[in-house]
């Protein structure tokens, strides 16, 4: 099932279709979130800079972006990337995923492990 929603990006309101998951597999989508960012943080990476790996923005399923007035060619990638982070985070909204990447993160965190050692 697809549910629209609205993001702001700059100054363009952008309409937008976003996956929501079955119950099912909401679990192994915060897991597979949680790790992959739990990574790209732990790596030393600028969290606002980084460009979201493609199995997280593929995750997402942002099916489509409708911006009033504009075909989007003439966007920046910054644009698009934060529209992408924007997109994630309704992703979570939508999916009420935000517990479960909470408890996720501090496993991970507890745990020790090392994104440059994987997982034991």
């Amino acid at each position: 099932m697809w549910v629209q929603v609205s993001i702001t990006v700059g100054e363009e309101t952008v309409g937008l279709e976003v996956k929501r998951l079955e119950p099912d597999d909401r679990a192994r989508a915060a897991a597979s979130i949680a790790w992959l960012t739990y990574m790209a943080l732990e790596s030393g990476a600028d969290a606002d800079a980084a460009v979201w790996p493609w199995p997280l923005r593929s995750m997402v399923g942002a099916e489509c972006y409708r911006i009033q007035g504009c075909d989007g060619r003439q966007l920046s990638d910054a644009w698009w990337n934060e529209a992408g982070r924007r997109a994630a985070a309704e992703f979570v909204l939508v999916n009420e995923l935000a517990g479960t990447l909470r408890r996720f993160h501090e496993g991970l965190s507890r745990s020790g492990v090392s994104p440059r050692q994987g997982l034991p």
